[in-house]
């Protein structure tokens, strides 16, 4: 795992802006989600001295991605699967490859496409007797079904294939996928997705991303470790504090894990400082 940011806070004998009293110079290490979330949080808070550092030159964090994970969400305007299908695993055969470049390759990489169904529709197989059971002042438990009108098929991809993933159109990326799904499912007539939608993190400007797991062994306490701040010996206050998705307990591996914890830490120093 990883910390994002930290921050160090030094005592001032100074007062400071609005409600503060002995406002402390700040110091926030990393200029990642989580510590631009906490400069923003102690800004509008009304703090003033205190600094970003950050080791690379631009904004966004400075850890820089192993192995690429991106994701593709493809979006048809009709179910292309049976209802109760919710999953796809795929086991790819490796010497089953007919021409071994990225471009015939890439999605040999993806392991599962996830299905999600959008505006659900619940029919009763006995719409035309429920007058009849009011007259006559009965009470009918109607089988129900589910109609789909549309759906989502996502599917994650890592490496050195996410990255020319990247590379594609979306268009190109919706065929190459279509004719996966066409051999899995063993349907001919699947339509072109009415929309792609990936992620491109190996190309943002402003994103390397990697982010933390808890691998076999670990637990959730070690998270709280990572996440408890350091007392300094002649104060009872926090002296360096840890933010980062790394350090929620429950949000971890997340971008929103990050923010949250960028504020958590401002709020820890705002509540500290203020009347």
């Amino acid at each position: 795992m990883y910390i994002s940011c930290w921050f160090c806070v030094m005592e001032s004998q100074q007062n400071g802006p609005l409600c503060l009293k002995n406002e402390p110079k700040i110091v926030i290490i990393g200029a990642g989600i989580s510590g631009l979330a906490a400069a923003e949080h102690l800004a509008k808070s009304g703090f003033s001295d205190f600094v970003i550092l950050e080791a690379s030159g631009r904004t966004g964090g400075r850890i820089y991605t192993v192995e690429l994970v991106d994701k593709v969400i493809l979006h048809f305007d009709e179910a292309i699967t049976e209802p109760d299908v919710f999953r796809l695993e795929l086991l790819w055969d490796s010497d089953n490859v007919e021409i071994n470049d990225l471009r015939h390759t890439w999605y040999r990489k993806i392991y599962s496409f996830e299905i999600i169904y959008d505006n659900v529709l619940v029919v009763s197989h006995f719409c035309a007797h429920i007058k009849v059971c009011q007259i006559l002042n009965m009470v009918i438990f109607p089988e129900l079904y589910i109609v789909h009108s549309c759906m989502f098929i996502i599917a994650w991809l890592s490496g050195k294939e996410a990255l020319y993933m990247e590379s594609l159109t979306e268009e190109q990326v919706g065929q190459d996928l279509v004719e996966v799904l066409k051999k899995i499912l063993r349907k001919t007539d699947i339509p072109q997705p009415s929309k792609v939608t990936r992620t491109r993190w190996g190309n943002n400007p402003n994103t390397r991303g990697s982010y933390s797991f808890i691998q076999v062994g670990a637990t959730v306490q070690d998270i709280e470790v990572l996440a408890d701040p350091i007392v300094g010996s002649e104060s009872d206050k926090p002296q360096i504090m840890f933010a980062g998705e790394a350090t929620h307990l429950s949000m971890y591996s997340t971008t929103h894990g990050a923010l949250l914890t960028g504020y958590r830490e401002a709020k820890r120093i705002v509540d500290m400082y203020s009347h």
